[in-house]
């Protein structure tokens, strides 16, 4: 045929992908060390949805997940068999399954008010940035629900070629207790001496606070 003289193509692997991209219509960005080969790779996907939690869209507003080597090291947790499935509505749908931040317990709302959007995206060959803002996703007037939240602000910074800082600004109406969620993939153990978090992934987890 007329497609046997055709040459093939390469496998080329040398694409140059930028350390960080961001999908603000759609509420997702991602930082990533070497995209192109994810043996090595070190990725976060970030969220931050400026439609709220509504339909098939979950209450996951500045929430990240973590892969490491092309293995899943901090993910978000459940699954979904329809809509009105029980898990779903009572876990994978709410900001408790993912890795998010609680106030007194709870997370945010079920609504298209509960936004929350990206703000900020520097990137170079060395280091790449984003901030994005989710102080509006714990309150609406259609679910007639307000937990308090004024500022919650994340900051992603990553640091080629294994180094994630997450930096977050919370403030609240009146004292609050604030609730950091990290869901594993596999086992964690908690040196209380450090404040670290070792994952059998070989992660290490160091928390620091300003209180």
């Amino acid at each position: 045929s007329k497609t046997q003289q055709l040459i093939m193509p390469t496998d080329d692997l040398s694409i140059d992908f930028p350390l960080a991209k961001l999908f603000s219509d759609g509420g997702a960005g991602s930082m990533q060390t070497n995209a192109g080969n994810p043996a090595s790779n070190l990725a976060i996907f970030m969220r931050a949805s400026p439609i709220g939690a509504y339909g098939h869209i979950l209450a996951e507003q500045n929430t990240f997940n973590i892969s490491y080597k092309g293995k899943r090291v901090f993910f978000k947790t459940g699954y979904k068999l329809g809509m009105d499935d029980p898990h779903r509505t009572g876990w994978s749908q709410l900001t408790k399954s993912a890795n998010g931040v609680l106030i007194n317990g709870n997370g945010q709302v079920i609504s298209t008010e509960g936004i929350s959007s990206f703000k900020r995206l520097v990137q170079g060959t060395t280091l790449a940035y984003v901030k994005s803002d989710a102080s509006l996703a714990y309150k609406s007037t259609e679910t007639k629900e307000n937990f308090g939240v004024k500022k919650f602000v994340r900051h992603y910074l990553l640091l080629p070629p294994k180094i994630i800082i997450i930096l977050d600004e919370l403030e609240s109406d009146k004292p609050a207790e604030w609730q950091w969620l990290l869901h594993a993939e596999n086992s964690l153990t908690i040196d209380t001496l450090t404040h670290q978090l070792l994952s059998s992934d070989s992660c290490i987890v160091k928390f620091f606070s300003s209180s």
